[in-house]
């Protein structure tokens, strides 16, 4: 007995120790503004590679999807390409390309979350406060599933790294994410989600240091959607163009996902500067700009990419507070944070409307925006506005009363005919709420292996994730905040003053 009490203190003090060494690190991280340099135009020791399905349905269609190939000492990757492409069997093959978080510094002068009621999430709270049958997935740096306000939220987990099969996130980006998309409401504690209620999923494919490889990012797209996630939220960007990652976005809409990403931090237009994914335009995809409320109007954020083809819609993406890794909250900036809104916002919609398909969520949350006269040109509608979107939706749901009939004309008998009651509206609600999970790690992807390569030829492996996560702690680390997280936000946002933008936080 005591030997066992031992043990379990040892495993206790060593979990403190990586939560202390993470919060460290992030820390370190976002006083210097800066992340790892040189990191290589692709992977060195893997490619990607897709094979020709040997059959027809379902099993030869998985057996042949992309997947990575480790290459064997000493082969290189143009050599490997050069081998795989010449084969009959292939359909492809790619370089493993890195993904990585886009970050800008943060305005300190924000006290509250002036995203929810710029996104009119309150509003939208009327209705549905979320639902735990609805799965979100976030793919990132992981996600801290002991935060006091996202742990009840938290379904399964899993990591594709292959250094680190911890989903336990050691960056902050995607418990950052995670927050704005779920963090519990009306708790008494910290922050509030979009949805108070939700089923968050987490496939880590990030790195402590925030980098990522396409493969990883396209496996956990495969892994989240088989494990019934109806929402990705990807706050990530690559500048490399990836078949796989294509193929596996458009595959995931096949199965009713929708994929919610960033549009990324050069402040450029991806008709003429893409990245990737934001630059796919794919019919299940939402490619989100960051926006903020300034000169008394909606205005897109210096720092955030556009593009009036590609970038479909904006969220709030400067000086946004949601919870940090190890507890409490920190604010960070950029369209890594504005993207969120946007999947939080569909996931919201799915509580009242569990059998919206990707392109009903996807025309619902675009013709429903709110317009400004600074997006013209820029993006293709404007701000997210859950609340009018939620409220039109379930007005179209709802049965209209019938009218009363007239009363009968009169007739020779003394009692006049009784006129006929109108049926009441009947309220729809929202979807039952399943218990949600409580985090396991998950199994690795269940992904079908394909014909296994030949020994001069690379084995299969993952590819990196477009890693433009957009958000940079405030300086300082973490701080609490007061207020009750179920107390109704003030109906119109803050005007928020201009942050400086540009820098990545990634090279």
């Amino acid at each position: 007995m005591v030997a066992r009490q031992l043990v379990l203190r040892a495993c206790l003090v060593l979990q403190l120790l990586v939560v202390f060494a993470a919060q460290a690190k992030a820390k370190e991280a976002s006083k210097s503004g800066t992340t790892p340099k040189n990191i290589p135009k692709y992977n060195p020791d893997r490619i990607i590679v897709k094979f020709k399905p040997t059959g027809l349905g379902p099993q030869a269609a998985a057996a042949a999807r992309a997947r990575t190939v480790s290459l064997p000492k000493g082969t290189s990757v143009e050599a490997a390409l050069k081998a795989y492409q010449g084969r009959s069997d292939v359909e492809y093959a790619e370089p493993d390309y890195p993904l990585t978080p886009d970050a800008t510094p943060n305005d300190p002068s924000y006290k509250d979350q002036w995203g929810i009621p710029y996104v009119f999430a309150n509003d939208a709270w009327d209705i549905s406060t979320g639902s735990s049958s609805v799965s979100i997935c976030v793919i990132d740096s992981g996600i801290d599933f002991n935060h006091s306000d996202l742990r009840p939220n938290m379904g399964i987990l899993n990591s594709m790294l292959k250094s680190n099969g911890n989903p336990m996130d050691e960056l902050g980006h995607g418990t950052h994410v995670a927050g704005i998309i779920g963090a519990v409401g009306n708790n008494g504690q910290q922050v509030a989600g979009v949805n108070w209620k939700v089923n968050l999923m987490a496939c880590r494919y990030m790195d402590a240091s925030g980098v990522g490889w396409t493969g990883d990012a396209s496996n956990c797209i495969y892994w989240c959607s088989v494990n019934g996630a109806r929402v990705i939220s990807a706050s990530w960007s690559g500048d490399y163009y990836s078949q796989q990652l294509r193929d596996t976005i458009n595959w995931a809409g096949t199965l009713g996902v929708l994929f919610v990403n960033s549009a990324g931090n050069k402040g450029k237009d991806l008709d003429t500067n893409p990245v990737y994914p934001a630059a796919l335009n794919l019919p299940n995809q939402l490619t989100v700009a960051s926006a903020v409320w300034r000169n008394n109007r909606h205005e897109l954020s210096s720092f955030s990419n556009y593009s009036k083809n590609k970038v479909h819609i904006a969220g709030p993406g400067e000086g946004i507070l949601s919870t940090a890794l190890g507890g409490g909250t920190v604010k960070m900036s950029g369209t890594s944070q504005a993207a969120p809104f946007v999947s939080g916002a569909a996931a919201l919609l799915l509580s009242v409307g569990p059998q919206l398909t990707p392109a009903q969520l996807k025309d619902l949350l675009m013709t429903y925006a709110q317009p400004s006269t600074a997006f013209p040109g820029k993006i293709m509608t404007g701000v997210v506005n859950v609340g009018y979107a939620i409220k039109k939706y379930r007005a179209s749901i709802t049965p209209s009363p019938s009218p009363s009939p007239a009363p009968a004309s009169p007739t020779p008998s003394p009692v006049p005919s009784p006129a006929a009651a109108s049926p009441s509206p009947q309220a729809v609600s929202p979807s039952p709420a399943a218990a949600s999970p409580s985090p396991q790690a998950a199994s690795p992807s269940p992904a079908a292996a394909s014909p296994s390569p030949q020994a001069a030829s690379p084995s299969p492996d993952a590819a990196n994730p477009d890693s433009n996560a957009d958000a940079v702690p405030q300086p300082g680390g973490p701080k609490k905040v007061s207020p009750s997280p179920g107390k109704r936000l003030p109906p119109s946002p803050k005007p928020a003053s201009p942050t400086q933008a540009g820098r990545r936080l990634l090279s």
